[in-house]
């Protein structure tokens, strides 16, 4: 009984580790493959979540539940002048004046991830140098 039980941790083990994208040797993130939703980790994204939640950080993991580096949260954004309008701005764009945008956080975990936007280079550069109110 005791080989069968050894075998299922086993098999868990391996299981979380795969999910979680981690080296079984040394536990690191392994940051060359692409995430579940081929966003590569490290690239610059604007994630919605399923409670209206707008951040802005540098993907660790993509999916239902998406972790971020140097994270930003967007308390309000302000509709840009122009073509670019709606939540898409935020990823072209960036936040423009008057939006509202918290101080950076070293990592967040969001769960229930509704969208995912890889950011151009105009955009996170706005997000950057966002200020609240500014």
């Amino acid at each position: 009984m005791s080989n069968l039980i050894d075998a299922i941790v086993a098999a868990v083990h391996a299981r979380i580790l795969a999910d979680l994208n981690l080296d079984g040797a040394t536990g690191a993130r392994a940051t060359s493959q692409p995430t579940e939703l081929g966003t590569k980790p490290g690239t610059p994204v604007v994630v919605t979540s399923t409670t209206r939640d707008i951040w802005f950080g540098y993907a660790v993991q993509v999916g239902d539940v998406t972790v971020l580096d140097r994270a930003r949260h967007c308390y309000y954004y302000a509709a840009p002048n122009g073509p670019d309008k709606g939540i898409g701005s935020l990823a072209s764009v960036g936040p423009t004046a008057g939006s509202k945008i918290g101080g950076s956080v070293r990592r967040v975990t969001i769960r229930n991830t509704s969208g995912v936007l890889e950011c151009d280079e105009k955009a996170v550069a706005a997000w950057e140098s966002s200020t609240w109110g500014g």
